[in-house]
């Protein structure tokens, strides 16, 4: 995973873990093991307080990141998995101005291989996201619904972020 999703990881920010099914995709099939069964295997949440880190790339000024809460890696049958981040919020400091916001991104993400190797990224739920290191992504943007994007195996964006719901734009937002 090279995105930056703040659902479970500076990764992608995003979706309630009751909000979300194990099948990110009507298309793929159910899995064997239900995902309560398979994520509780696999032990609790942990504790997020990460060090903060400073975001250049897509807005006009800097932003300082700081995430707390907890976050969890759930890998599942057929080579998916699901960040999610029961009680994760965001702080995002502009660092020219000093406006701060605090998000609650509680989200999930559900990542899964296609059968021609790309990855498919499914955000459920309200998260934030951004990825410095896909050529094409655009924005940062605090997002509520479900969106989903796909990176090829080289990284490269295949399918740009696309979804229902809100989306937010964190530049305006902190501007």
């Amino acid at each position: 995973m090279r995105h930056i999703a703040f659902a479970a990881f500076p990764a992608v920010l995003v979706c309630a873990l009751p909000a979300c099914s194990d099948r990110p995709s009507s298309l793929e099939p159910a899995s064997v093991a239900p995902p309560i069964a398979t994520a509780a295997a696999q032990g609790p949440p942990i504790e997020v307080d990460q060090t903060p880190f400073t975001v250049t790339t897509f807005c006009d000024f800097p932003i300082e990141v700081v995430l707390s809460g907890k976050a969890k890696r759930i890998d599942l049958p057929g080579g998916r998995t699901i960040l999610t981040a029961p009680g994760l919020t965001v702080t995002l400091t502009n660092l020219d101005n000093g406006n701060r916001e605090t998000l609650n991104i509680t989200g999930a993400e559900h990542q899964r291989t296609l059968e021609n190797g790309d990855v498919e990224h499914v955000l459920t739920g309200r998260g934030a996201v951004f990825d410095p290191f896909i050529p094409g992504f655009q924005g940062f943007v605090l997002l509520i619904g479900r969106f989903s994007f796909v990176v090829d195996a080289e990284g490269n964006l295949v399918q740009p972020l696309q979804g229902t719901g809100q989306r937010i734009d964190i530049c305006e937002l902190l501007a």
